[in-house]
């Protein structure tokens, strides 16, 4: 809301020119988009660090398992075991869990930028002095084809037709 209100209050102001305009909308999108990333990053270098947390909490069992070549055979089962749970474990919530997580973090973050451009590219039209339909269609083409409704409907919505 922000995003928008701040907009028209330059618009309403005056004397900005339209390509200026635009430019600063551009900045404050890749600013979002950026500070929108960092939450997924962070993710995900916890992420790829858990496999070596898995290595390393191996270590003791490894340790554990050539120092009980000393006593009898079989008992240093549980060390071996052990070592190979945590580096399944750190394995598993790396590619499980915190870097599909991080995936979709991005993946949002993509969206709500997507979101902004269509914002973006309507109020710009509407400052170039392009009638509302126009200005609706110069958004509606940024939207992706998963999301974009046809000329016609998104005609009829606004008129209020069903």
């Amino acid at each position: 809301m922000v995003f928008i209100t701040d907009t028209f209050r330059l618009l309403v102001m005056g004397n900005v020119p339209t390509h200026e305009i635009e430019q600063l909308l551009d900045a404050d999108i890749e600013m979002q988009h950026q500070e929108g990333m960092k939450p997924g990053m962070i993710l995900q270098k916890i992420g790829d660090s858990m496999p070596g947390l898995g290595i390393v909490a191996a270590g003791p069992g490894h340790r554990d398992h050539h120092a009980g070549h000393q006593r009898a055979a079989g008992r240093d089962r549980p060390q071996v075991a052990a070592a190979l749970v945590g580096t399944f474990l750190g394995i598993f919530i790396s590619y499980g869990f915190l870097q599909p997580l991080a995936t979709n973090l991005d993946l949002a973050n993509d969206d709500e930028s997507r979101i902004f451009e269509v914002i973006k590219s309507g109020i710009i039209a509407t400052a170039k002095g392009l009638n509302p339909i126009a200005a609706l269609e110069f958004a509606r083409r940024v939207i992706t084809d998963d999301y974009r409704p046809a000329f016609q409907e998104m005609e009829n919505f606004v008129k209020g037709n069903k």
